[in-house]
Parts: structure tokens; C-alpha cells; sequence
């Protein structure tokens, strides 16, 4: 598959900053602050290849933290098992757009055009996420 264009990731990037309304996806803290770290988690982790994919909206949403180590972003990647069940990671067969993600203000689906709409939580379901 082909590699994401300097401009389709910062247009992702972009929709999704506004999607998440400059929030942590996870906490919900405002991140327009001075001095709060942010980055942008890859549900799917870009370990699982390099394509164009992994930088459409639905795969993308924006922490707090810095890389990998602390904060939300750290949460996600420090803790697989629920990340995986709250829809912070996403298994490599499976399409982000499809996997509903437990955001601050309830359980999402996320769309590559930017937007993101309520569904009810796949937990309460008793469905594996």
C-alpha cells in the first residue's frame, strides 16, 4: 500500500484536532492550554505498516502526553488489554472505522471524514471489541 502524503497527514490531522475539540479523546482535557502535551495516537500503531491507512481519521485521535510514555497516550499503550477492549488499539485485521472507541464523553465510531457519531458501548453488549 502506499505511503501517506505529507498533506493527507496533515489534513487528517487537522479533522481530527476538530473533531476531538482540541481535547484529549481519552480524559478530555482541554489541550489548547500553554504547556499541555499533546500527540496524536495511532489506533491502529504504525509498527503494523506504512500505509496510507493508518493516517485517515478513524484510526487517529488526539491525547494528551508525549509519544508513548505518559499521560493518556501512555495509558493507551501501556495498558494492551484494556486498550484493546475500549478501543484504543485495534487489531491489524480489523478497520478502525468499524472498532467503537471509549472517548470521554461515551463510546464513539469514528469516521475518516472527520466526524464521529454515539453508539452504545460493545461492554455493556457483552461483545469483545
Amino acid at each position: 500500500m502506499p505511503r501517506a502524503s505529507r498533506k493527507d497527514i496533515e489534513t487528517a490531522r487537522t479533522l481530527v484536532r476538530a473533531r476531538d475539540g482540541h481535547r484529549c479523546a481519552m480524559c478530555g482535557t482541554y489541550l489548547m492550554i500553554l504547556g499541555q502535551w499533546q500527540s496524536v495516537h495511532h489506533r491502529k500503531p504504525k509498527g503494523m505498516g506504512g500505509s496510507a491507512l493508518l493516517e485517515n481519521a478513524s484510526n487517529l485521535v488526539q491525547l494528551c502526553g508525549v509519544g508513548n510514555a505518559d499521560g493518556c497516550h501512555g495509558k493507551a499503550h501501556g495498558n494492551p488489554h484494556w486498550a484493546r477492549n475500549h478501543g484504543w488499539v485495534v487489531a491489524r485485521a480489523l478497520d478502525p472505522a468499524d472498532i467503537p472507541v471509549d472517548m470521554y464523553d461515551g463510546w464513539h465510531t469514528l469516521s475518516d471524514d472527520g466526524s464521529r457519531t454515539p453508539c452504545p458501548s460493545p461492554l455493556l453488549a457483552g461483545e469483545a471489541v
